[in-house]
């Protein structure tokens, strides 16, 4: 019986327990809800393949800019080296810069010394005679020039000036 002293009928029974019910379901959706969710082995699986990957990419990230760091280095190294005047300074530079040099350019440019195309020997001395020869006064002087820088190569041997 009821404070009033009424009798509840059936079908009020019936909506407190539906309410009762829906009261529970409620109750418990609310204490899912507000507790902490579990992190299953799901969750910790992929947070471990995020964190993977991210290292992975890292990696290969740096890697790869070693790599095209070290290109660089060598590339500089041998333009400075091909850019010398002489097969000398050639050998020179490349003992210099042999650090930065890979085995096989090394291998390369071991006898560089020897195969260097530099100026020749006659044009630095054929481009000093004919700057001597524009001071000379006769034209006995610039073939007696003509004849000094030229004569290892036996060129003007055969002209006679009278």
């Amino acid at each position: 019986m009821s404070a009033s002293g009424i009798p509840p009928s059936d079908e009020l029974r019936v909506q407190i327990a539906n309410l009762e019910k829906n009261q529970a379901r409620l109750a418990a959706k609310l204490e899912q809800l507000t507790t902490p969710a579990s992190q299953g082995p799901t969750a910790w699986t992929t947070a471990g393949a995020v964190v993977l990957a991210a290292l992975v990419a890292g990696v290969f990230a740096l890697r790869n800019q070693n790599r095209q760091a070290a290109q660089e280095r060598l590339l500089k190294a041998v333009e400075i080296i091909m850019d010398s005047r002489n097969g000398y300074q050639a050998d020179v530079r490349t003992k210099n810069l042999s650090g930065f040099l890979d085995d096989e350019t090394r291998s390369h440019l071991a006898s560089i010394r020897n195969s260097f195309s530099g100026p020749e020997y006659t044009d630095v001395r054929r481009a000093l005679a004919e700057s001597m020869a524009t001071k000379a006064a006769t034209p006995a002087e610039v073939l007696a020039i003509w004849q000094a820088a030229l004569d290892d190569n036996q060129a003007v041997i055969k002209v006679k000036y009278p």
